[in-house]
């Protein structure tokens, strides 16, 4: 009998032994008390010597639409460009973001497009003519970092950030500067490209009498609609940039188009300086809007890749653009 319950003893000690193991494997993980912060989809992280400050998302960011499509629907169409089967390689389907067949989307891409071939692990947005709506979902799903140089402050998107810093402390090295100019060198918002935009199309307006009876739609909140009538003027020699010399999408982005808005550009001040043009180069920085010599788009490639993505040099009074060839 008592060789009986010893049995039983022993049996029920394992019983348990084997319960208290599974509770501690199925237990919620501990969270890092490392310090670190996450950089977490919605983010805005202010980063400058001594301190950092973290803006948390208002809600709940969505998962981004190019890595939820089914495999069957990011594979570029026959017949389809270089740049354009690069971007479906990378998760960027074109042809639902922006349908490179279609005049208005063709124009932005061919202006601005250089974005969707660069590295996968930058994020953009679904639309490359966002509406503020889109605009606002796409800033939940990215980060962005903050820092202040010569008291201006920027804002990109990590690898960006990490690659500007490296520029500058290239460039540094040699004896020269690489400095944001001005306030807007970085990121902008939607109501921020709206008033470029516009002021912009006014000024071109305001040189050619003949672009003023079509001012309301110039100045439509339909930016497709402003787009479309922009191309149609040009097409009839009534350029709207700079004085009527150079068309406006060399000089402002439509809203929502700007590369600004994905914390991947940067207006600099020493763009005359080819040594800094090249440093910007070397840390994954090119010139790909034609005729824009401040900006700089960060694909995070090295140079003898911009060819097989797709991307053709274009030279102008001595600098090297690099556009997409749709």
């Amino acid at each position: 009998m008592n060789y009986n319950r010893g049995l039983a003893l022993l049996i029920l000690l394992a019983l348990a032994s084997i319960g208290a193991l599974s509770l501690y494997l199925l237990r919620p993980s501990k969270l890092n008390h490392s310090g670190a912060q996450e950089n977490r989809p919605g983010l805005i992280i202010e980063s400058s010597p001594g301190a950092a400050t973290v803006a948390l998302p208002t809600s709940p960011a969505p998962s981004p639409t190019q890595n939820s499509l089914p495999q069957d629907q990011l594979q570029a169409p026959a017949g389809s460009s270089l740049f354009v089967r690069t971007a479906y390689s990378r998760g960027r389907p074109l042809h639902q973001i922006c349908d490179p067949a279609e005049p208005v989307s063709a124009a932005i891409l061919a202006q601005y497009g250089a974005l969707y071939v660069s590295e996968p692990q930058l994020v953009l947005p679904s639309n490359c003519i966002p509406t503020r709506q889109e605009l606002s979902e796409f800033s939940r799903r990215v980060v962005f970092e903050n820092r202040t140089i010569d008291g201006i402050q920027v804002s990109f998107q990590k690898p960006a950030l990490d690659a500007f810093m490296g520029a500058r402390e290239a460039a540094s090295a040699r004896g020269l500067s690489i400095r944001p100019n001005g306030t807007n060198a970085t990121l902008r918002d939607y109501e921020t490209t709206v008033e470029i935009w516009q002021r912009n199309l006014q000024a071109g307006i305001n040189v050619h009498g003949a672009a003023a009876g079509r001012q309301t739609e110039l100045l439509s909140p339909d930016i497709r609609l402003s787009i479309a009538v922009v191309l149609d003027l040009e097409k009839s020699g009534l350029l709207l940039g700079s004085g009527g010399g150079k068309s406006i999408l060399q000089v402002a982005a439509p809203p929502g188009t700007s590369q600004h808005i994905s914390g991947l550009a940067v207006d600099i001040v020493e763009h005359e300086d080819a040594q800094v043009r090249q440093i910007m180069a070397d840390n994954g920085f090119y010139q790909t809007i034609a005729n824009d010599f401040t900006h700089f788009t960060y694909l995070g490639l090295k140079s003898d890749q911009l060819s097989a993505v797709g991307l053709a040099p274009r030279e102008i009074e001595g600098r090297t653009f690099y556009v997409p060839v749709l």
